[in-house]
């Protein structure tokens, strides 16, 4: 009696830090309505109009301007369990599965590794190298197996620190790695955005919690790639000499922008032109083999990150080939464009961008407005290869 006199009520989710889980982005055009509408559930926290906000792991910043409710009286604040929509001063490009925190409380943690207690519910075990489905707040994202620290054996309870992989009924302590950066809180700070579940072959494997951010030295992604190239088998003509034939660099050539932005016309058009000129270019249609690569929401981007995989390999192929290749993207940001890029090595890529606001601060090496006028765009684009010395003593 005396213990349970001890016990204390956990702390209310009303005094902890702002955490509202974005679920989806509604925008509205009949009759003259111009709201973006972000929807969620708070988890925590409270916030008003008027406050700072910053989403993560996006970075993104703005100010609420409005609380928007179905059915229901005008309200200037969201709190803890409420399922709302919020307005922004500013209209900022952000994805499903973002994490809204008020700019003056604790910031959440952004990265690909963290440390966790798990229990594996499943029937196959889990295993090092086998893909599986991350689901944390309104997040989903794929997920490895990096490391297995220590796992406890329910029916024994008995520690094994040498094990390679998670039993069904084991607890394990592990470190996994997502294949995109997310938004997490620690468990002992924020319960709601610290914990949980691994989804495998459709079905709820695992649940676990966050006990801390890890530091992403030597990713799985960096390992692959890195094996990659030293099994890569190369032919008996060197890059230089494909220079010297082709009078130009293999350069991996991305024309990104909303849809309506005149991305398509313009790649193709960069392609006709440059092969007007004699150089050896491929405009490759992105539903060629992938249908729609523009997927949206939280579900599709799991399998979207696997089509941008998909996507580099075939671009380091055909720029060590010395090609110019060409495609189109749409709704890709900073860490898909960094993604391509190694998987691109070791040629380059050249970005070109038709006002395509998901981008932020990445970097561009052609900065146009959308539905530029095509002669004008083409020659910028050109201008742009040819500063980068893409071109072998050869003017256009």
């Amino acid at each position: 009696l005396d213990q349970v006199d001890a016990f204390t009520r956990p702390e209310g989710n009303l005094s902890k830090p702002f955490r509202l889980p974005v679920q989806d982005i509604y925008k509205f055009t009949a009759q003259g309505d111009d709201r973006r509408i972000i929807s969620g559930t708070v988890e925590t926290g409270t916030a008003k109009v008027g406050d700072h906000v910053i989403f993560y792991p996006s970075g993104k910043e703005t100010i609420i301007e409005s609380v928007e409710r179905f059915n229901a009286p005008n309200s200037t604040e969201v709190k803890a369990d409420e399922a709302v929509g919020v307005t922004m001063t500013t209209e900022i490009y952000i994805k499903p599965g973002e994490l809204m925190c008020r700019a003056d409380e604790l910031k959440p943690k952004v990265g690909r590794r963290f440390r966790a207690n798990v229990f594996w519910m499943g029937r196959a075990p889990m295993i090092p190298g086998k893909q599986y489905k991350l689901k944390i707040g309104a997040t989903k994202v794929a997920t490895e197996l990096a490391s297995i620290e220590s796992v406890l054996d329910a029916s024994e309870l008995e520690t094994n620190h040498n094990k390679q992989q998670l039993d069904r009924h084991d607890v394990g302590e592990i470190i996994l790695e997502t294949h995109r950066p997310v938004a997490f809180d620690n468990r002992n700070d924020i319960e709601p955005t610290g914990r949980f579940v691994i989804v495998d072959d459709f079905e709820i494997a695992g649940a676990g919690v966050i006990l801390e951010k890890v530091a992403e030295t030597d990713s799985i992604f960096d390992r692959q790639i890195k094996q990659r190239e030293f099994a890569w088998e190369a032919g008996e003509v060197s890059a230089a000499e494909r220079e010297q034939r082709f009078n130009h660099k293999g350069k991996f050539i991305i024309v990104t922008g909303e849809p309506g932005s005149g991305r398509r016309n313009l790649a193709k058009k960069v392609e006709k032109h440059l092969f007007d000129q004699g150089f050896n270019t491929y405009y490759f249609g992105i539903t060629n083999q992938f249908g729609d690569l523009d997927q949206h929401g939280a579900a599709g981007t799991i399998q979207r990150d696997r089509q941008i995989e998909i996507l580099g390999e075939l671009a380091r192929i055909m720029t060590d080939a010395g090609l110019l290749f060409i495609t189109i993207l749409t709704d890709i940001d900073e860490f898909d464009l960094n993604k391509l890029r190694k998987l691109n090595e070791p040629n380059e890529v050249f970005v070109v961008s038709l006002g395509d606001p998901a981008l932020g601060g990445a970097v561009i090496d052609v900065q146009l407005e959308p539905s530029p006028e095509i002669e004008s765009a083409v020659e910028k684009v050109v201008e742009g290869l040819t500063s980068q010395q893409v071109f072998m003593d050869f003017s256009i």
